[in-house]
C-alpha cells in the first residue's frame, strides 16, 4: 500500500473518531444536526415538487391545445371531404349523362346485325 494512501487513511480514521467522541459527549449534537440534513432534503423535495407540478400543467395545457387543433383539423377535413365527394359525385353524373346521350358503336352495330336477320330468314347473312 502506498504511503500517502496509508497517510490519508490514517487522517480519516482520526477524524471520523473524534467526530464520534463529540457525538458521544451530548447525543443532542446528532439529533440536530441529523435534523437540519432532513430540513435541507425537505426543502430540495418541496423545490423539486413545485418545478414538476409546473411542469406538469405545461404538459397538461399542451395536451389540451393539440386536442383543440387535432378537432379542429377534423372539421376541415369534413369540410374539405364534402366538398371533394360533391365534386366527385357532379363529374360522375356529368359522364353517365354524356355516356347515356352518346351512341354505343357496339349496340349499334348488333342493332343493324338484328335488323338485316329480321327481314323474314332466319339465318344469318354470309
Amino acid at each position: 500500500m502506498p504511503i500517502w494512501l496509508l497517510g490519508a487513511l490514517s487522517g480519516t480514521r482520526k477524524l471520523f473518531l473524534k467526530a464520534w467522541y463529540w457525538f458521544t459527549e451530548d447525543p443532542w449534537r446528532l439529533f440536530v444536526i441529523v435534523a437540519a440534513a432532513f430540513a435541507f432534503l425537505w426543502w430540495r423535495a418541496d423545490a423539486r415538487a413545485d418545478r414538476l407540478a409546473s411542469e406538469l400543467q405545461a404538459l397538461r395545457d399542451a395536451s389540451e391545445a393539440i386536442v383543440e387543433a387535432d378537432k379542429a383539423a377534423d372539421g376541415k377535413a369534413l369540410d374539405v371531404a364534402a366538398q371533394t365527394r360533391g365534386e366527385i359525385d357532379e363529374g360522375n353524373k356529368r359522364a353517365a349523362d354524356a355516356a347515356r346521350d352518346s351512341g354505343d358503336p357496339l349496340r349499334d352495330a348488333f342493332g343493324e346485325l338484328r335488323k338485316g336477320t329480321s327481314g323474314g330468314s332466319s339465318s344469318p347473312p354470309r
